[in-house]
């Protein structure tokens, strides 16, 4: 019996296709789609500030933020379900396979960053081999393949909130820019800019202050983003 269970986990592991060759079978397509995204975002440091909230009618598929991966369809054709929009800190696509990590994230998608580092670099952004080999494809160069629609992220100010005496704070604040962009097109759709700080009263938990404190500040910053975002496009899936 044990020698039919090893030979059992032997088989298995050998029919397991190696990272290497997953990578190698992706590489390409993966690279061609991170040209497309970094042709994007060569275009960010030569656009102006915002004056005017302002983002054209989209002529395609509604922007959809919400949509988590891996998710499947449900029905014969099982095809898979991602959003196609994500929003990325300007930070976060200087180079595609590195993840900044001083700033005020306002978004949690590393899709574009993870399937770069991954072909780049043979690793995740955090230097660690992937979870399971066979979710790379699934989680990340798959879902690439449905992002059509980037919103960047361009901070002007953010200001951390300060406790003091441990009951009270100097307040927060955060203003930017969210630029739109459709990758399949290489095409500026415009942008909005938006403000926030923190809450005058803060409800926190004694052992870790600060941290809900800046936690307050990033609720408040995502709302007014996506509420600048919603009154653009009015029908617009977000999280």
């Amino acid at each position: 019996m044990k020698n039919l269970l090893l030979m059992t986990t032997l088989f298995l592991i050998s029919c397991s296709p190696s990272l290497e060759s997953i990578l190698e079978n992706n590489k390409m397509a993966v690279e061609t789609r991170l040209s497309q995204i970094e042709k994007v975002v060569s275009q960010v440091s030569g656009l102006p500030t915002i004056r005017a909230d302002s983002i054209q009618k989209i002529d395609g598929p509604t922007p959809d933020f919400y949509h988590d991966v891996p998710a499947l369809v449900s029905g014969d054709d099982k095809t898979i379900k991602s959003r196609n929009a994500v929003i990325m800190h300007e930070e976060d696509l200087l180079d595609l396979a590195v993840v900044k990590k001083d700033k005020l994230t306002l978004s949690f998608d590393k899709t574009i960053n993870e399937a770069a580092s991954l072909v780049r670099k043979g690793k995740m952004t955090d230097g660690k081999p992937p979870y399971k080999n066979d979710t790379v494809e699934l989680w990340y160069f798959e879902p690439l393949k449905y992002i059509k629609y980037l919103v960047v992220i361009r901070t002007h100010n953010y200001t951390k909130p300060e406790v003091v005496g441990g009951s009270k704070f100097i307040y927060g604040r955060y203003s930017g820019e969210a630029l739109m962009f459709d990758i399949d097109k290489n095409l500026y759709l415009g942008g909005v800019s938006f403000n926030a700080m923190n809450d005058d009263t803060v409800k926190v938990n004694v052992s870790n202050v600060e941290s809900w404190v800046r936690s307050n500040l990033w609720e408040k910053s995502r709302a007014a983003l996506y509420k600048k975002l919603k009154s653009q496009i009015p029908n617009v899936r977000l999280p």
